[in-house]
């Protein structure tokens, strides 16, 4: 379930969702402008809340039936501006707010199985530009839009070789002013392990150094 903290995390309350919208929720997503609303990807699609949780309202609009939302990304400096990654759709961009979206795949490669996009599971905005995002694969590539989503570049340079088997997708941060870049990428081996390192760039992400490797684990294929 979700659930909410009002005191920094001291305490928690579980946030119902009501039996329409009631699924495993997959991602989640708070308004940088305000703290009640709240974006949530759930098994039956996209639902928003403007009072804290006491009602969702869905934002199926003109997204495609049968889509599940696996990352939601909003920017800082422009909070009507969201990108939806998703389980078997690709990207959409929505300009206000999630009332309306818009397709964002050129330049995205097809799933493992063929015949649809990449799932997207894990995508981030910059705080200060929103025609700047990234996005992370299940084969730990890294996809990157300088263009609010019009098209997709795929970042190589001092990254992992890819590896054809699914794994977390890359996570992201960012500095406060959106220059310096941050990844933690799963590195799936030939031994049954895992091994995740966390990577820096500072021009964007045309270029990464790795920082240094933060864990290992049993490798666990994704799905």
């Amino acid at each position: 379930g979700l659930f909410r903290s009002e005191d920094e995390g001291q305490s928690w309350s579980r946030l119902a969702m009501g039996r329409k919208a009631s699924e495993p929720i997959y991602a989640v997503a708070g308004s940088p402008e305000n703290s009640k609303t709240l974006f949530a990807g759930t098994g039956k699609g996209l639902w928003k809340t403007d009072d804290g949780g006491k009602t969702w309202a869905s934002l199926q609009g003109n997204l495609p039936d049968g889509l599940v939302p696996r990352s939601i990304a909003i920017c800082k400096d422009s909070p009507n501006t969201i990108y939806l990654g998703t389980d078997r759709h690709g990207v959409y961009r929505s300009y206000d707010g999630g009332t309306g979206w818009f397709e964002a795949n050129a330049g995205l490669p097809q799933a493992l199985a063929g015949g649809r996009p990449v799932a997207v599971k894990s995508i981030h905005v910059n705080p200060s530009n929103k025609e700047i995002a990234y996005l992370g694969t299940e084969l730990s590539q890294i996809y990157r839009t300088t263009d609010g989503g019009e098209t997709w570049t795929h970042l190589k340079t001092g990254l992992p070789q890819l590896i054809m088997r699914r794994t977390d997708p890359p996570r992201f941060a960012t500095s406060p002013d959106g220059k310096t870049v941050y990844a933690a990428v799963s590195i799936p081996g030939y031994t049954g392990l895992v091994r995740t390192a966390l990577y820096q760039s500072t021009n964007g992400g045309t270029s990464w150094q790795i920082m240094e490797e933060i864990g290992r684990a049993s490798c666990r294929e994704r799905v």
